[in-house]
């Protein structure tokens, strides 16, 4: 069972959070290869549609404030992930809840390494202030990079992931000083429409789930090399 670890934020608040790790049933983590997948596929015909203007491309870039900090002496490192901004950017369709899913990775067999925030009400920004952690030493930290997805789940509890971003861990500070930084989130869907752009006159205009699957393991590939 995970246990409750928590850290201080600049307002002195301890935020504590279960550092639980995922279920096998939810994602399939390979810590030799670094290969990073979700089990449950996004469908492929309802974000065909979703398209109808121009006006998507003038919504602007959502955003995820992450504040990070290694704690040298016990070997920990804390993923503190305090808000997201501009959401619609992401297309979320009506009464949707958005999470916040990371992962460090390659991902080791001996730790967690993939975390979720609660899933909260969509708007046009929310906050979390929920803090992971993760224990590694400094120079396997270094070796890792950060995977941030933001996610919808569905009444059937199925995962969609909107949008997202890669971070290198290659420049965190040693010396415990805590570094926060907002990043641009690529949307998944946007990537779609501009697939579709490249491919116009083509007889084939849907992007099939085996194509995105194998995007995905390009990125985690990516990732891990």
């Amino acid at each position: 069972m995970g246990s409750s670890s928590g850290i201080n934020t600049a307002g002195g608040t301890a935020l504590k959070v279960a550092c639980v790790s995922a279920a096998v049933s939810d994602e399939s983590v390979a810590g030799d290869s670094g290969v990073y997948e979700a089990s449950v596929q996004r469908p492929c015909v309802s974000e065909v549609m979703v398209f109808d203007s121009d006006d998507t491309e003038t919504v602007g870039t959502a955003k995820v404030q992450i504040a990070m900090r290694y704690d040298d002496k016990n070997k920990q490192f804390a993923i503190l992930v305090i808000q997201l901004s501009n959401v619609p950017a992401l297309l979320l369709q009506q009464d949707q809840k958005v999470n916040i899913r990371v992962a460090v990775l390659p991902c080791s067999e001996s730790t967690s390494c993939l975390f979720r925030t609660r899933p909260v009400e969509a708007s046009d920004n929310l906050v979390y202030n929920e803090v992971f952690w993760v224990s590694i030493s400094y120079p396997a930290l270094r070796q890792k990079t950060l995977r941030v997805d933001v996610c919808t789940v569905d009444k059937s509890h199925l995962e969609e992931c909107l949008g997202g971003a890669q971070i290198s861990l290659a420049e965190i500070c040693r010396s415990g000083e805590k570094s926060t930084r907002w990043y641009n989130l690529l949307s998944y869907k946007y990537l779609q429409k501009q697939n579709r752009k490249s491919k116009q006159g083509n007889i084939h205009s849907e992007v099939p789930c085996t194509e995105k699957t194998v995007r995905t393991s390009a990125e985690n590939k990516q990732i891990s090399s």
